[in-house]
């Protein structure tokens, strides 16, 4: 699905709106603060039910505002979407009809490409694990319910274990936390394991060392494979790593499982998110970024929507422009810059093929 338009009230800086967006590419132009990504991150969160520059979902509300609400309407007739965010609630809506976020999901596809999420790719165990999250939610929306249920069961396990808890109530929640995450574990394997074949399929242009690149999920225990025997014995040394955590009062800690799960990029033995130049790790993110594009097109039969925030930063012109290359204008793109005037021809504000608009004290109008 394709975005006609959006409309967007009480979201950050922007002023009550509707926008409409051309089926390729749009680009907003406008100074630094005038609400540029704003309206990106309203485009992704319509799409995903989440933000790509924060996990506080209540930081999109704008000041003094109650709430903040997104809605758009994709080139099917009828085909509308919403999404309301207050300090305790969220409501979807999907054509008119109230749902729950794992029944929303699924019906716009939305992938974004940032040099602020690639800083955090890079530096935060946490936001390597929300990429392989957002993958396996894309395929599986009710992925969403896995990950609920078991971070919930392990706040209340680690709780339980901060308090002194001992006993047969201990033993059950570690065992119930157990067998929650296995859903999530087995997940993220087959993610990992999609991104290595992605980084290996990329253009030689974009991602020179995707040839002979390994991705491993770091995680404590192991899942070995996806067969039974294999996730029982995941369960059974999850559940005594639970077990052997000591009480330590006021300290809500995981020992292992999931919520400890890491990811691991190597080339010949060497790990690049640790000792790869910033321009490999740019270079990694938008090999990933088009493979996911690439796979759920294969899933879905249409590119996802394709937001680039920033487009000047330090995610150079040249990657971007060699990844809406290999799109050959088969996606629906947003992106954002503050520079009158790109440099790659297919960034270029004045390229006759581009919708572009200009954004000002949180208003957006064709430019």
């Amino acid at each position: 699905m394709r975005i006609v338009w959006i409309e967007v009230s009480g979201v950050r800086n922007l002023a009550e709106q509707r926008i409409s967006f051309g089926t390729g590419f749009n680009l907003l132009t406008g100074a630094n603060g005038q609400g540029k990504t704003s309206v990106l991150e309203s485009i992704y969160l319509l799409g995903t039910t989440r933000s790509y520059r924060t996990s506080r979902l209540s930081e999109l509300v704008g000041t003094g505002k109650l709430a903040a609400r997104v809605a758009g309407e994709g080139d099917s007739p009828g085909n509308r979407l919403a999404v309301r965010i207050a300090a305790r609630e969220r409501s979807y809506l999907r054509h008119g009809t109230a749902v729950t976020a794992s029944e929303y999901l699924g019906a716009l596809d939305v992938v974004a490409l940032s040099s602020e999420l690639v800083q955090r790719f890079r530096e935060k165990p946490m936001e390597r694990r929300r990429f392989l999250d957002r993958m396996a939610l894309a395929t599986w929306p009710g992925y969403l319910d896995d990950l609920r249920n078991f971070r919930r069961a392990n706040a209340q396990r680690a709780a339980l274990a901060a308090s002194g808890g001992q006993g047969a109530q201990r033993e059950a929640w570690d065992a119930r936390t157990s067998a929650l995450a296995l859903p999530v574990a087995r997940r993220r394997v087959e993610m990992a394991a999609a991104l290595e074949r992605q980084l290996r399929e990329a253009p030689e242009r974009i991602f020179p060392e995707g040839r002979g690149v390994r991705v491993k999920l770091i995680s404590r225990p192991a899942l070995e494979s996806a067969e039974t025997e294999a996730g029982q014995r995941y369960c059974a040394q999850l559940a005594e790593a639970f077990s052997r955590q000591p009480a330590l009062a006021g300290r809500r800690e995981t020992p292992a499982g999931p919520g400890r799960d890491d990811l691991a990029v190597e080339v010949e033995g060497r790990n690049l998110l640790r000792y790869g130049s910033s321009g490999q790790v740019r270079s990694l993110l938008a090999a990933a970024t088009l493979g996911e594009m690439t796979r759920l097109k294969g899933m879905k039969g249409a590119f996802p929507a394709l937001v680039l925030d920033d487009v000047e930063s330090d995610l150079d012109e040249d990657r971007y422009g060699a990844l809406l290359a290999a799109l050959g204008g088969g996606a629906q793109v947003f992106a954002a810059t503050s520079r009158s005037r790109l440099a790659h021809p297919m960034l270029r504000s004045d390229d006759p093929a581009a919708r572009r608009f200009l954004v000002k004290d949180g208003v957006v109008a064709a430019a």
